[in-house]
């Protein structure tokens, strides 16, 4: 039998992801539907300032290894106000997030998101193996459907994952697994993997190429 293939971009999809992609949107669909970021990158450098403790400096990231800090600089602003609503509506727990996000207006949380997503990504490797080892390929290929070619996702909704910090991408992956997240594509996905699968996982979208950046200004 023939298998279907489209094209989105420069990625050659077949007709079993595009299956993952129509679960994916129906899974999306059903948490909320599809929200949309409209605000003042120069009012969300300002009220970021107080983001700026654990997301500003470019090593936050890294040194904080007890808790690990996500990479901002070029996510989408779709995603990134969602995370923000999540985090405000205590549908994504973390103490420390819930505070701050649900201290925010509506608007200060799409300035937020406006200016997060002006950074450029960056343009150079990141330390990080940069090919997905054998043992993961299907697994890899099937996050392609929602995350995009090596993590640089192109639906706005979907979270740009290349360059993201190793230790927050593990940490992420797990909490699908116990239940600290329940995004139920994400749940799916990972539910039966292994500790090394997630390790590989989050190592192979660390070392990708274009990635998203620490904010240092």
């Amino acid at each position: 039998m023939n298998r279907l293939t489209t094209r989105i971009g420069d990625d050659m999809i077949t007709e079993k992801t595009v299956f993952f992609l129509l679960l994916a949107a129906l899974c999306a669909g059903a948490s909320g539907g599809i929200v949309h970021a409209a605000g003042d990158p120069d009012a969300g450098k300002q009220v970021f300032q107080a983001c700026a403790r654990c997301h500003g400096p470019a090593l936050a990231a890294e040194a904080n290894r007890q808790q690990p800090v996500p990479r901002l600089g070029g996510q989408h602003a779709t995603y990134l106000l969602s995370s923000l609503d999540a985090y405000a509506g205590g549908k994504r727990k973390h103490a420390e997030m819930e505070r701050i996000a649900g201290s925010l207006s509506q608007q200060e949380k799409e300035d937020i998101a406006a200016y997060l997503a002006q950074f450029e990504l960056k343009q150079f490797p990141i330390p990080g193996s940069g090919d997905a080892p054998a043992a993961i390929a299907t697994i890899i290929e099937n996050c392609r459907v929602c995350h995009g070619v090596g993590g640089n996702s192109f639906v706005p909704d979907y979270p740009r994952i290349n360059g993201q910090d190793e230790q927050y991408l593990l940490e992420a992956l797990k909490s699908y697994q116990n239940g600290a997240r329940t995004n139920a594509t994400m749940v799916y996905v990972v539910k039966n993997l292994t500790e090394q699968e997630l390790r590989d996982i989050a190592a192979y979208y660390a070392g990708q190429k274009g990635g998203l950046t620490a904010i240092n200004k």
